[in-house]
């Protein structure tokens, strides 16, 4: 007994921790125009989806907390391959439905997004499919990116460790300034003589190179 009431603790808090990183916002609300419709239909999240068909789609969101998101449309073809656009604040990216069911289809991976309201919406290109929601799934740190701690390549020179470790410790703490130098070290002897500092990284262009 003590075993399943923990398995049910344990499922009860992994649900409340999976909802708080995720945000959805039904397409149901948004703001339709130039033929999109609403469609009640009751096996859809909030019991409606859109209906893009040539029409557009906005909305106003409004985000818990900062953070890196992942954002899915949740949505379906009315047939065939339909590509169209996701915009977000003013920027938008292609994405392609093939499939006529609902399925969640990632079209951001890992943007960094404020507290507070953005702006999205769907860019008809070809038009013609069914939204049911978009989701905003924040991806915690630690997540975002894996890295290996150690080279690819077996017995690394010491000077290609030493590197590679500078590189490593500074990932996502500090930024590296860098410059790019066409004759000798003009431009690295130009900024030390104006900061007191010399650039960690330097660029060398082999086109000077007999």
């Amino acid at each position: 007994m003590m075993v399943k009431k923990l398995i049910l603790l344990f499922l009860f808090l992994f649900t409340i921790c999976h909802i708080s990183n995720a945000q959805i916002f039904e397409a149901e609300n948004a703001t339709l125009s130039d033929g999109a419709t609403v469609v009640k239909n009751a096996s859809c999240s909030g019991a409606a989806f859109v209906q893009l068909k040539g029409g557009q789609l906005e909305m106003k969101i409004t985000l818990e907390a900062e953070g890196f998101f992942d954002i899915y449309i949740n949505a379906a073809s009315s047939g065939n391959k339909k590509i169209n656009g996701f915009a977000i604040n003013g920027s938008s990216v292609d994405f392609t439905l093939d499939q006529t069911t609902y399925s969640n289809l990632k079209v951001v991976s890992c943007l960094k997004l404020s507290k507070g309201e953005h702006s999205i919406g769907i860019i008809n290109s070809w038009g013609w499919i069914n939204i049911d929601f978009f989701e905003f799934k924040q991806v915690e740190a630690g997540e975002r990116f894996k890295i290996n701690k150690t080279l690819v390549t077996p017995s690394p020179t010491t000077q290609a460790q030493k590197l590679y470790d500078f590189l490593y410790d500074n990932y996502g703490e500090k930024i590296i300034s860098g410059v790019m130098t066409l004759n000798s070290m003009d431009e690295i002897n130009w900024l030390q003589s104006k900061t007191g500092k010399k650039p960690a990284l330097v660029g060398i262009d082999f086109l000077h190179c007999g």
